[in-house]
C-alpha cells in the first residue's frame, strides 16, 4: 500500500439543506454558478485538484498546506466580493476545513481513509 502526504481542503455550503427545501432549483443553480465562476478557478489557480464533489461540498487536494490555506482565504475573499457586488441576500457562504495527513494512493489516485473524512467533517464545523 502506497501512501503520501497531502493537504486536503473540504468545503460545503452553510445552510444548504434549508435553502434547498425553500427553493431547490434556484439554490442548485446558485451552487453551480459559484462552482464554475469561483471555486474551480480559484482551486486551479492555487494549484489544487478537485478529488470529489459531494452534493454541496467537495474535497480538494494540494501538495502544500500553504497553497491549501491560501486557496481557502482566496475563496472566502472572492465570495465576499461577489456577495457585496451582487447585493444578493441569498448569496452562498462556504464552510471550509483544512487537514494535512497521509492519503492512500490507489491506481494513481488518492483514496480518502474514513478517519481522514471524519477529521475533515470536524474541521469544517
Amino acid at each position: 500500500m502506497k501512501r503520501r502526504l497531502a493537504a486536503i481542503l473540504m468545503y460545503d455550503v452553510v445552510g444548504y439543506s434549508t435553502q434547498m427545501s425553500l427553493a431547490e432549483t434556484d439554490t442548485f443553480e446558485r451552487l453551480r454558478s459559484v462552482r464554475d465562476a469561483v471555486i474551480h478557478p480559484v482551486v486551479e489557480e492555487s494549484g489544487g485538484r478537485v478529488l470529489k464533489l459531494m452534493g454541496d461540498g467537495g474535497l480538494v487536494e494540494f501538495d502544500s498546506v500553504v497553497d491549501a490555506a491560501s486557496c481557502a482565504v482566496l475563496l472566502q475573499e472572492e465570495l465576499t466580493e461577489r456577495r457585496i457586488l451582487s447585493n444578493d441576500p441569498k448569496a452562498l457562504d462556504l464552510r471550509i476545513g483544512l487537514h494535512i495527513g497521509d492519503v492512500i494512493v490507489e491506481d494513481g489516485d488518492p483514496s480518502m481513509h474514513s478517519t481522514l473524512i471524519d477529521e475533515l467533517r470536524v474541521c469544517s464545523k
